[in-house]
């Protein structure tokens, strides 16, 4: 064979190949829905899961076949090539390949869980002591994930590893943790003090409650914790007087005590003044968002009041080991939003979320996924933007193709109900984000707020109006978390959806007028591929018992490919609406719905 019998050969070899992946990715594609229609239906259509049950294994049985057949053709691409190829080693590819061939051994984590280290981060230290190609073809895999605080050190931190010519290349996702400092409590040492007081009383009573009880997996050392409370005792008695302003004969240990007290509301105040010398001018906006241009491969952006998982890493005082600088150190941590509110008036720097995205696009940079979690209790206000502040995020949005807003809580009983007002500045907020055609995937998650009202003032926060801003031709996912909607809002947003391919998946939606009936009827029109729905709230809903719910809508804690009867009437797995009964309690709820709205209208 001549050479050019051979290369025409290979090259219509390799057409075959590019034309196999295509047909096993399509064959991948029809076993998944095959798949979903065999597990979908249960056990109350024999007939039909028998079908869909041969579709499976006939699927299967082709691709077994495809397979068998790319592996031929791949063995005689190997055979007929071999004999004009020189030895070649690994080190003889180019620095690219070698690249990606170190991040097949790195297993990238799921972008919503960046913050965890990589399955192959200690393949990804060894690799890099092998010789120099390999570590220079590594090191970028190091760090994929970067936090930044609201102080000058964090900040300092995530400059220079924006500036490390290797490690600034493997950079995904920063996560910018807005939690700050009270101004009060700067201000006041007696503010402070009445605080942390609270606070380790609370702790001694906890502890001691534990200690008296019999717990056979104890977090540490029971006669280490009795030493501590001990101590912590005594400096609760000495703080108490320092508080009250109680003239008193100090020893030694007492007087330690107190200049811990001072040393650790100095080092609130420095922190205090460090954070407010970054937000003025917008400092801080400016630098982080130089520093994320300069890492090409950074698009996530995470930003959020409170980061949950920094308290697992933080010492205890009541640990062994643990010291004074332990307990200094928890008492000059900053407060989320919510917790701040309850013991300061001050707002909190909403300002760096408003203009963060916009600094980061005039720099160059390119975020293509943005993630906001926040809390903020009191201050539903501070989401009012400027006309120029909505143009500015709506232009930085424009490549946007992952979105998500969580609203996050700890104490729901004490938030406050919202006026219209809010509630508009609210919508207002999160629509200047997602008026982008570019959209793949939405999760908004308004627990918080739902949890906040009463079903009688529902009514005055719609939130619809997010969903109805437009339409998302790229759309392929949209989770929503107790959203309030009524029927009019919800029609114009499934008459949006561009594509029956959307998984849609609603959880705590309350539905402000209508019936849940006819949004079955509704959300059955598209056609869709899955769509989840689980806990609905509102109309018929509010007036039927826990069985009767769970008896259309299944439970929440059910397995995700366990469809409930409303599921599976939408996505045309039944042909009969579970919510249109003719007789029985069902049918006359519904009934009931339906002659009360028509009523109201007269």
């Amino acid at each position: 064979m001549t050479d050019e019998e051979r290369s025409s050969t290979l090259n219509e070899l390799y057409s075959q190949l590019r034309d196999i992946d295509r047909l096993k990715d399509r064959l991948s594609d029809q076993r998944v829905a095959a798949g979903r229609r065999r597990w979908g239906p249960g056990n109350d259509h024999e007939s039909e899961e028998k079908i869909f049950n041969e579709q499976w294994v006939n699927l299967i049985s082709v691709e077994s076949l495809v397979d068998d057949l790319q592996s031929t053709i791949r063995k005689t691409i190997n055979t007929m090539s071999r004999p004009t190829l020189r030895p070649l080693r690994i080190l003889d590819l180019p620095d690219e390949i070698l690249m990606k061939i170190s991040e097949c051994a790195h297993a990238w984590p799921h972008r919503l869980f960046m913050w965890h280290k990589a399955e192959g981060y200690k393949d990804i230290q060894s690799l890099r002591l092998t010789c120099r190609r390999f570590c220079k073809a590594s090191s970028h895999l190091l760090l994929h994930f970067l936090r930044v605080d609201l102080n000058s050190s964090s900040l300092a931190h995530f400059e220079e590893i924006s500036r490390h010519p290797a490690i600034r290349v493997g950079m995904r996702c920063a996560k910018v943790v807005l939690h700050y400092y009270n101004p009060e409590f700067a201000d006041n040492i007696l503010d402070f003090t009445d605080f942390y007081l609270r606070k380790l009383g609370e702790r001694i009573e906890s502890l001691e409650h534990w200690l008296s009880e019999d717990i056979p997996d104890f977090p540490t050392d029971k006669e280490v914790v009795k030493g501590k409370l001990k101590q912590a005792k005594r400096m609760l008695r000495v703080w108490e007087r320092e508080a009250l302003n109680i003239p008193n004969t100090f020893n030694r240990k007492d007087l330690r005590l107190r200049r811990l007290l001072r040393k650790a509301h100095h080092e609130y105040q420095r922190r205090f003044t460090d954070q407010e010398r970054l937000l003025q001018d917008r400092a801080f906006v400016h630098s982080l968002a130089t520093a994320i241009a300069r890492m090409p491969n950074m698009k996530r952006l995470e930003i959020v009041d409170w980061d949950r998982f920094s308290l697992f890493d933080a010492p205890s005082f009541f640990s062994r080991g643990n010291g004074w600088d332990a307990l200094m150190n928890d008492m000059v941590q900053p407060f989320s939003w919510e917790k701040a509110s309850l013991y300061s008036s001050s707002q909190p720097p909403m300002g760096v979320l408003t203009t963060l995205p916009w600094a980061i696009h005039e720099a160059g940079g390119l975020i293509t996924d943005i993630s906001i979690e926040l809390s903020p209790r009191e201050h539903f206000g501070c989401f009012g933007l400027l006309e120029a502040d909505v143009q500015n995020i709506r232009c930085a949005a424009q490549r946007l193709q992952r979105f998500s807003f969580y609203l996050n809580h700890d104490d729901s009983d004490s938030w406050r109900s919202r006026d219209f007002v809010e509630i508009d500045k609210f919508c207002r907020f999160l629509m200047a984000f997602l008026d982008s055609a570019s959209v793949e995937e939405i999760t908004i998650n308004l627990r918080a707020l739902s949890s906040e009202q009463d079903t009688a003032s529902a009514s005055l926060l719609t939130l619809g109006q997010i969903l109805t801003l437009r339409s998302w031709p790229s759309l392929s996912y949209i989770n929503l978390g107790a959203i309030p909607i009524d029927f009019n809002n919800l029609e114009q947003f499934v008459n949006q959806l561009c594509s029956p391919a959307v998984y849609v998946s609603m959880n705590y939606i309350h539905l402000l007028s209508g019936t849940w009936g006819a949004a079955l009827d509704l959300m059955r029109k598209i056609n869709p591929e899955d769509w989840s729905l689980d806990c609905p709230t509102g109309a018929e809903c509010d007036m039927m018992s826990d069985e009767e719910k769970q008896a259309v809508f299944g439970t929440y804690d059910r397995r995700h490919w366990e469809k409930s009867k409303a599921e599976m009437y939408i996505m045309k797995w039944i042909d009969k609406n579970p919510l249109r009964g003719d007789t029985g309690e069902m049918g006359k709820v519904v009934q009931g719905i339906v002659v009360d709205e028509v009523e109201d209208e007269e």
